[in-house]
């Protein structure tokens, strides 16, 4: 395969460490990037070509990942657009920039695949949910898959639609975690432990409990009721959920980051 990544931020960065710790290979990989600074990690691989010049990065690429900012996409776009060519698939992981947009600047028999993939990428274990539009053809979805699964999960949706709740759920996601095990450690701590402690204990909890319901065969309903004594401390913690409506602050939530995720993809 012949890659090229528009890019060099957090998770262009993440991408191509996860590319290279599952050992991928390319026939050729190369990163464009205008900030020369930002393309210095890369500069000594001999396995990766760098370039300032987005044009000439995607000469003969059969695959184009674009990870640039959203903002910026246009502006990339329309300098790639009398070069481009519809053998080549361009893959997008800028939130909220859809494939209307992509068409109307790049033409609209490009193939395209948006990604919606989040920030625990960094670590190998990001989640990524993929959509195409009629023109990506069995080997440029391959192709996607087989990259974003070097960074973790992937997933297909039917709809384009359908990634305004996975930014809701799995992209804004870890920061839902990271707020929910904050108020663990500190509730621990108000009450005796040490906060080094706690943090270890609360994040390798979250840890077995998704890696036990990633295992099992029973549902997450079912793994709950097989934790959960009458009358114990878990019924009594459980309890306080529920008396506080944590399912509706929980559906609230993804509504809410659902509603702004559709308003961003609008241009709003």
């Amino acid at each position: 395969m012949k890659c090229t990544l528009i890019g060099a931020g957090n998770m262009a960065t993440a991408l191509i460490n996860g590319f290279i710790a599952q050992g991928l290979r390319f026939e050729r990989l190369t990163i464009a990037c205008p900030d020369l600074k930002a393309l210095d990690p890369f500069a000594n691989n001999p396995a990766i070509t760098t370039t300032t010049d987005n044009v000439e990065a995607i000469e003969d690429a059969s695959l184009i990942l674009l990870a640039v900012k959203p903002n910026v996409c246009q502006t990339v776009c329309e300098q790639l657009a009398p070069h481009i060519t519809p053998a080549q698939c361009l893959l997008s992981v800028a939130a909220g920039v859809t494939m209307a947009s992509f068409a109307k600047w790049l033409g609209d028999q490009q193939p395209i695949i948006r990604c919606m993939p989040n920030t625990p990428a960094l670590v190998g274990a990001g989640a990524s949910a993929l959509a195409a539009n009629p023109h990506a053809s069995n080997s440029h979805k391959t192709q996607a898959e087989s990259l974003l699964q070097a960074v973790g999960t992937v997933v297909w949706v039917e709809e384009e639609t359908q990634l305004d709740v996975v930014t809701a759920l799995s992209g804004s996601g870890p920061a839902y975690f990271f707020l929910f095990f904050d108020h663990l450690v500190q509730a621990a701590v108000k009450r005796g432990l040490q906060e080094d402690c706690a943090k270890q204990l609360a994040l390798q909890t979250a840890k077995g409990a998704a890696l036990l319901a990633s295992e099992s065969p029973d549902s997450l309903s079912e793994l709950r009721k097989k934790v959960t004594s009458k009358g114990g401390t878990t019924a009594a913690g459980l309890a306080q959920f529920e008396q506080h409506d944590f399912a509706q602050i929980v559906d609230d939530v993804i509504g809410a980051a659902t509603l702004r995720a559709k308003e961003l993809a609008q241009g709003g």
